[in-house]
């Protein structure tokens, strides 16, 4: 880890996590978990918006990039802490009225573009709005997708996972049967990957060590990993929880350590915990500090001097003062 020169941030190459803190805040600890830098976008004067109320969110990152919605204000935001920019994205032409949403942020695997992808739900069709937004690319606009059946959301807010050039997330059938929708940042196209067995309870997609992961919440938590990406026989029941010390919230399931142990998160709680594989048994390790217990997604960032200007990216504006080294606080 060094300081660069001229008043930027502490860099480090290694990854980081990122999640949405209070007072309409982003943080980034390092890879030891202490904190590194917060992020404050600009949140406008508008009388209607509880400012008491943080319903931000970190969606994802990618080479260094951070996307960030905060759903108070309808503010979907790219920024690179370390460079100090951020640009706002237009969502006015493209936002729907509908509580079921999906954003996803990632890099296309050959032309090598970021791409954001926004959808809603449409109950009175039934059908979805989707939408993309390539940055730095012509026109530098959402443009609509065609978009086959893909099923029903299955929560308000899904956050789609990013591997292999491909974004995820649930949806389900007509018949409640749990699919895993899956979008081409390339070709720009859809398709599904199954299961492992047909699943009745809350689940959610999250990525481990570069492999596709669901999470089950039933009489027992269980996370699923995917062993071979696109083999659907090759799902695998990885870890099996009971008994948790905090309680049955959603996890966040983040590094695999020594002897397959799991480091994770919960939801509604600020401390990382270690659980054993070979015991079964949970120990807390180390806290995510000022983490807001209402956020639903915690991300990987590892630190980039990708520059938004240098991308061709219009409108973009500087963070300059308003990123601060963070001091040891809750």
């Amino acid at each position: 880890m060094y300081t660069p020169k001229q008043g930027l941030p502490t860099y480090t190459s290694e990854p980081c996590l990122a999640f949405a803190s209070v007072g309409h805040e982003f943080k980034v600890c390092d890879e030891a978990f202490k904190p590194l830098l917060r992020v404050c976008l600009p949140v406008p004067e508008n009388p209607w918006v509880n400012k008491n109320s943080n319903r931000c969110y970190v969606i994802d990152s990618a080479n260094g990039l951070l996307l960030v919605w905060n759903a108070n204000i309808h503010n979907l935001s790219v920024c690179n802490p370390m460079t100090h920019e951020y640009t706002v994205l237009p969502l006015a032409d493209v936002l729907r009225d509908s509580n079921e949403v999906v954003f996803g942020f990632g890099v296309s695997k050959i032309s090598g573009q970021y791409k954001i992808f926004y959808g809603a739900y449409i109950y009175e069709t039934r059908s979805w709005s989707c939408y993309v937004y390539t940055l730095g690319g012509r026109g530098q606009s959402w443009r609509s997708l065609v978009v086959p059946a893909l099923g029903r959301p299955i929560q308000q807010l899904m956050i789609a996972q990013f591997l292999n050039g491909n974004l995820h997330w649930l949806t389900s059938d007509l018949a409640g049967t749990k699919l895993i929708c899956c979008f081409d940042l390339e070709t720009e196209l859809f398709t599904n990957l199954s299961l492992p067995d047909k699943v009745e309870c809350h689940a959610e997609l999250r990525i481990l060590e570069e492999r596709l992961c669901f999470c089950t919440y039933a009489s027992h938590i269980a996370i699923w990993r995917l062993n071979f990406y696109g083999d659907k026989n090759s799902w695998s029941k990885e870890y099996l929880f009971d008994n948790l010390p905090h309680g049955r919230g959603l996890l966040y399931p983040l590094k695999v350590v020594a002897n397959g142990d799991l480091l994770y998160a919960a939801r509604f709680n600020r401390n990382l915990f270690i659980y054993s594989r070979n015991t079964r048994t949970v120990v807390t390790n180390g806290r995510l500090q000022g983490y807001d217990l209402y956020s639903s997604n915690i991300s990987f960032y590892t630190p980039s001097f990708v520059s938004l200007k240098a991308m061709g990216i219009h409108n973009v504006e500087s963070l300059q003062h308003k990123i601060v080294r963070d001091s040891l606080q809750n």
